[in-house]
């Protein structure tokens, strides 16, 4: 029942249980509140939902070398500040140009950026731009390179034509990789049209006889992509040779089917890491019901294996890992047996306040690195079933820390009402058997953080972070212990289910000072409200380059203040990947001094001090030293 002129509404008669409510508007932007509780005999009250006006974009799309319309490109809008695909009004993800080469879209207001693809044209992809709640942008004329393409054959056994292979070009030299496929005819022959200059790497995936043994060698080539030109290339089946490594997966003896088993190779120079890409996706099997695998054609040398899993009970979702070194022969044959580790932590997760269980809460064991005291090594989960029961499995022996959140990733299924606060237990120590442990989580509290920049005006778009005091410092990092804030009404941030005592914030934001809160105190079923006023902050970007001066591409990096509170920038959150800038994090940062870690796959940063005065924009270079093997 809805009340237009007050834009009240009321819906009766819902058994208990978890909603999703979409509201929709003409000329707004649809929203959609995800798992609303509705408790049994009581009305859920108090919903509020703030609709904005769409935002549209109008623009046209024509040919670089003719200036005519180009019909039928496929115009995206992205989000500007982290690249993800937007929806329209309709829930699409993209529009088509008409005939005369024109598009609209009428999506969510703020930040956008467009990306426009054609089959046979170079893709495009614009700037960032802001456009108000209400208002149109445009018109926008796009203009799309002709660009350049591959073409050749791919050949089988005996160099015979493998067709209707599917081949993909796959881009290297870009942050962010891009893709155009096509599919062999029956002579084995190629075409693709409408790349970017640069160079790729193009694999064919030849169609496969059924079965098992179903052999999965993929030709493969790298190839340099000029403007105005088809490159040609060939792809034959690659030479065999290499080491047949085989084993089976086993729990307690028992052979675990289903397992998702990856071999990769630890590449120590560049033939080394072309072979490695030769043969990489051949290196990924599913155990059988005796839990058997097998991998063909793996070179000599230092390689791991890695065994993902469902959590007892689970059919699908996600995965967590365990895995093996091994050093593979320059022989003919390796057999291992990936045996899981045999540690259990077993328990029940119910409310404090009256002893109800916690239905399908997420819960999760990290056991620190012990060398390193920084990332967690090893890692399993699983969620409480009707009874509120869970049993994390395959643990190594050695001290844990145990976190459940009933309110990460919206996963809970608890009809009672809304889920209580998260919780942190450690060090927990694990032996060869279960080890019980029962939680016990109280009502959680909320925050309402309003942000406000130097001239008073609401910051609509940030990362507002909490952590709570009593958090246990070696498992901060493990458990990547930041509570996100969502966004809601102007310049207001949100945080809900959230374990009673004292917080620490921090806000990061495009354009502002990296801010740092403490003493926010929140109150178990209370609401509490702050005030944050950003600064103007100076942007500086980060890079890395390894012990022998090699640049290295930064995932993250920590940010430590000259009172030790510390907060993690990834790639790309705060905002989109410059030109040139690949590779490197982009903090903003107020004047003073400042401990910059960098962390990459496969590399471990070194601590660098760094000062920073207002207004002065700057670059620092932070060493990484890689693992061995990776380069």
């Amino acid at each position: 029942m809805f009340d237009g002129p007050k834009g009240a509404f009321a819906i009766l008669d819902l058994p208990p249980d978890l909603y999703q409510f979409r509201f929709e508007a003409e000329g707004y932007f649809p929203q959609t509140l995800e798992d609303v509780p509705v408790r049994k005999g009581t009305a859920r009250r108090g919903l509020r939902v703030r609709l904005r006006r769409a935002a549209t974009v109008l623009g046209a799309v024509v040919g670089e070398r003719s200036g005519a319309p180009v019909t039928k490109a496929v115009v995206e809008a992205l989000d500007g500040e982290v690249g993800s695909r937007l929806q329209d009004l309709e829930g699409k993800q993209e529009v088509l140009t008409d005939p005369d080469g024109r598009f609209r879209i009428a999506t969510r207001p703020g930040s956008l950026r467009l990306r426009v693809t054609h089959a046979r044209l170079a893709p495009w992809a614009g700037e960032p731009f802001e456009v108000p709640p209400g208002e149109s942008q445009g018109p926008v004329t796009v203009t799309l390179r002709p660009g350049g393409g591959v073409d050749g054959f791919v050949l089988g056994p005996d160099r015979s034509p493998a067709s209707r292979a599917l081949v993909v070009a796959y881009r290297e030299d870009e942050g962010s990789p891009s893709s155009k496929q096509s599919q062999a005819d029956e002579r084995g022959y190629f075409r693709i049209l409408g790349l970017a200059a640069g160079r790729y790497r193009v694999h064919a995936y030849p169609r496969l006889p059924p079965g098992p043994d179903s052999p999965a060698r993929r030709p493969r080539a790298s190839v340099a992509v000029e403007d105005g030109r088809v490159a040609r290339v060939e792809l034959p089946e690659p030479r065999g040779g290499g080491c047949l490594v085989r084993g089976r997966v086993s729990r307690k003896g028992e052979p675990v089917a289903g397992a998702h088993v990856t071999l990769l190779p630890a590449p120590s120079g560049p033939q080394a890491v072309e072979n490695a890409f030769e043969i990489l996706d051949r290196l990924n099997k599913v155990t059988g019901t005796d839990g058997s695998f097998a991998f063909e054609g793996v070179p000599p040398g230092g390689a791991r294996l890695t065994v993902q899993l469902l959590p007892p009970g689970k059919k699908q979702g996600g995965l967590y890992a365990k895995t093996f070194p091994l050093l593979v022969p320059d022989a003919p044959e390796l057999a291992f047996d990936a045996h899981l580790p045999p540690g259990e932590i077993t328990g029940r997760i119910f409310r404090d306040s009256n002893g109800s269980p916690v239905v399908g809460a997420p819960v999760s064991a990290f056991q620190l690195d012990s060398a390193t005291a920084h990332d967690s090594s090893e890692s399993s989960f699983c969620e409480t079933d009707a009874r509120g029961r869970y049993r994390i499995v395959d643990l190594r022996p050695g001290e844990y820390y145990v976190r459940t959140d009933p309110h990460l990733q919206g996963r809970s299924r608890d009809p009672i009402g809304d889920p209580p606060a998260a919780l942190i237990v450690g060090p927990v120590s694990v032996g060869d058997s279960a080890v019980p442990l029962d939680f016990a989580l109280p009502e959680g509290g909320s925050v309402v953080v309003r942000l406000r920049d130097p001239s008073g005006r609401p910051v609509l778009r940030a990362t507002v972070s909490l952590r709570h005091a009593d958090v246990p410092r070696a498992a901060r990092r493990a458990f990547d212990e930041w509570t996100e804030a969502e966004p809601g009404e102007e310049g207001v941030f949100r945080a809900d289910g959230l374990r009673p005592g004292l917080y620490s914030g921090s806000v990061a934001a495009r354009g502002y000072a990296l801010a740092f809160e403490d003493g926010w105190r929140v109150g178990e079923g209370e609401e509490s409200a702050f005030e944050v006023d950003l600064p103007e902050g100076t942007r500086v970007v980060v890079r890395a380059l390894d012990g022998a001066g090699s640049p290295v591409d930064l995932a993250l990096v920590d940010v430590a203040d000259s009172r030790g509170r510390s907060f993690r920038h990834y790639r790309g959150a705060v905002e989109p990947i410059r030109s040139g800038e690949k590779g490197a994090v982009v903090v903003f940062l107020g004047p003073g001094e400042y401990e910059l870690t960098g962390g990459a796959g496969g590399g471990r940063g070194t601590p660098t001090r760094v000062a920073v005065e207002a207004g002065s924009p700057r670059e620092v270079v932070v060493p990484v030293e890689r693992e061995e093997g990776r380069r």
